[in-house]
């Protein structure tokens, strides 16, 4: 069954809008003449249920500002993002669960949450921080780290996403005039596995509208129990790991 979970929180967040048109070719999109031809879906059309979940707030689970809208439900618990780089969880309830704040430089810490992925097995919190990734049990202790700048190749590429995969990690590189790669899958000694190059015909074409670059950069996502990255080109290539 399909079900919208909403999490209420006392807070005050920014609000962001997106769009789901990503251009594939240079392209002028009428924007004039779209104006009046929108129309307002309901929940009804897109979830059979909606459910409420309260979370606890207590002196540990105080819910400030989320981190770009990153909002996690996995494995029956609901995580969220903080900009002051903490990470709390709750069950399916809203019960306070436990929180990482491990914010700092030393070996065990991470310096940044660029993004974060959820072991689907284990519930296990992974990092993406500046050049590595560090991984958290459910109780907050650390399990490891892998530091990716000590491969020479990676450390010329700027990582924005990642996903775990077993005992590998795939991740999704921006694109610019120095990377012409989208992904590369490593292992947990930051080794090397395979990469994904960006098609040339496009690549040439992104990297001379520097304005295009934000937009064009890949996905990365699971579905039907595997990771797949979508460069946007003409051609609409999806690769599957």
């Amino acid at each position: 069954m399909k079900k919208l979970i909403f999490i209420l929180i006392i807070v005050i967040t920014a609000c962001r809008n997106s769009s789901d048109n990503q251009p594939r070719d240079l392209r002028l999109i009428d924007v004039e003449g779209g104006v009046g031809k929108g129309r307002l879906v309901k929940l009804s059309e897109i979830a059979e249920s909606i459910e409420y979940i309260p979370l606890e707030t207590n002196s540990e689970a105080v819910v400030g500002k989320i981190s770009f809208d990153r909002v996690f439900y996995e494995n029956e618990r609901i995580y969220l993002v903080l900009q002051n780089m903490s990470i709390i969880f709750f069950d399916k309830d809203g019960q306070y669960l436990n929180k990482i704040s491990k914010y700092g430089r030393g070996p065990q810490e991470y310096d940044a949450t660029l993004t974060v992925d959820i072991d689907l097995k284990t519930g296990d919190i992974s990092v993406l921080a500046y050049n590595k990734i560090v991984e958290y049990s459910l109780d907050g202790d650390f399990k490891k780290v892998v530091n990716y700048k000590d491969n020479d190749f990676l450390s010329k590429h700027n990582i924005i996403g990642f996903i775990k995969s077993d005992l590998n990690y795939f991740l999704r590189s921006t694109i610019n005039d120095r990377s012409q790669h989208s992904g590369f899958l490593i292992d947990s000694t930051a080794r090397l596995l395979l990469s994904v190059e960006y098609p040339q015909e496009d690549y040439e074409k992104v990297t001379t509208y520097s304005a295009l670059l934000s937009i064009m950069n890949p996905m990365i996502f699971r579905h039907k129990n595997a990771i797949r990255i979508k460069n946007y080109n003409r051609k609409n290539e999806m690769y599957i790991i």
